[in-house]
């Protein structure tokens, strides 16, 4: 049963952020909750226990790891036989050195840092990023298109462990916009990249987004069958622009709007790595330079789409609270970061011309 608790210090005194305790494989689990509120922290516990009851109750029967490899390799069919092997190399490494038929379900974050430790004494550290980019990925793909796993922090352990999000803020121009869209025509993330470009919209919720949820707006929507929620647990509608038309016109009649290259879901890493491969291949123009060094600075990832219809929509004059509601952001605070020192001098003198 899990639960929620506060260290203490020497004196017995409850002191820093409240974590989630869990059982898995025998082990005991936590993950921090990164606040100190008890309010928030009780909320964050109702919402992991109807997850994981949501989701018991589709749960098959219990599958094997080395079935799981399998059945993810087999999956991989659209890809080229290098990448296939590059997750065939890896996989393998990792399930020699669990014991033999042990339950895909028995795996806990804790697994997870010991394998990384063992690996780091034996190669070297961009090596060991690989394996656990592998992996993460692996587990990514029961967790979330299989539903072998049931919704436990182990997602959340899995980024945490095993990899790194892009450094920095960028965001395109609305040139830069138009570039891009000519330079990635008959890309398969063409489509992906003007709906994050249009709407805002964060990376799971567009790799979770049904055909279903298009209609006049685009409904953000819990999915708890599908192990789904959105960051701010509200749902929420977002508008429709003209550009957008045409995209929706292409999506299939049902199942995920946008599908991967094989069919199917994304997978959250998967689709991370192909689009950083895309770019390279595309040898787009550099965003900008770096303040510092004055070095070019190359690419956005795919969440950086998302601080481009904020920035965009900033330049047009948008409300904050406005553009806070389309963003799905509880506290206006957050919105209001896109709001540029620079931005506020602009709008003040344009104030002060008006006065």
């Amino acid at each position: 049963m899990p639960y929620i608790f506060r260290r203490r210090d020497a004196n017995g005194k409850r002191i820093g952020s409240w974590f989630l305790g869990y059982e898995a494989g025998g082990k005991h689990c936590q993950v921090t909750l990164k606040t100190r509120s008890k309010e928030s922290a009780e909320r964050a516990l109702a919402k992991f226990r109807l997850d994981m009851d949501a989701m018991r109750a589709g749960l098959p029967a219990a599958v094997s790891v080395a079935e799981a490899e399998a059945a993810f390799i087999a999956s991989r069919g659209a890809l080229s036989p290098q990448t296939i092997e590059w997750y065939r190399k890896r996989l393998g490494l990792w399930t020699r050195t669990l014991r033999p038929g042990l339950l895909l379900r028995a795996i806990s974050p804790a697994d997870l840092s010991e394998y990384k430790t063992e690996r780091g004494r034996a190669v070297s550290a961009s090596t060991v990023e690989q394996d656990m980019r592998c992996l993460a990925i692996f587990l990514t793909w029961c967790v979330e298109v299989q539903g072998w796993l049931p919704v436990t922090p182990l997602k959340k352990s899995i980024r945490r462990v095993t990899g790194k999000s892009d450094p920095g803020r960028l965001s395109l121009t609305r040139e830069q916009v138009r570039e891009w869209t000519e330079r990635l025509s008959g890309e398969p993330l063409l489509d992906f990249f003007l709906v994050a470009v249009h709407t805002g919209m964060r990376l799971r919720e567009l790799v979770f987004l049904e055909r279903a949820d298009i209609g006049k707006v685009i409904r953000v929507r819990r999915k708890a069958w599908l192990g789904f929620t959105p960051k701010t647990h509200e749902e929420r509608d977002v508008p429709i622009v003209a550009a957008l038309r045409p995209v929706i016109k292409r999506m299939p009649a049902a199942g995920p709007a946008l599908p991967a290259r094989g069919g199917g879901r994304w997978v959250d890493q998967e689709l991370e790595g192909y689009w950083r491969r895309m770019r390279a291949r595309l040898q787009l123009p550099p965003v900008r330079q770096h303040v510092k060094t004055g070095k070019p600075i190359y690419g956005v990832s795919i969440h950086e789409l998302r601080h481009t219809f904020a920035t965009l929509h900033v330049d047009r004059g948008t409300a904050v609270g406005a553009l806070a509601d389309a963003l799905g952001h509880k506290r206006l605070s957050t919105t209001d970061k896109y709001y540029s020192p620079q931005r506020r001098r602009r709008d003040l003198l344009e104030m002060a011309k008006q006065a």
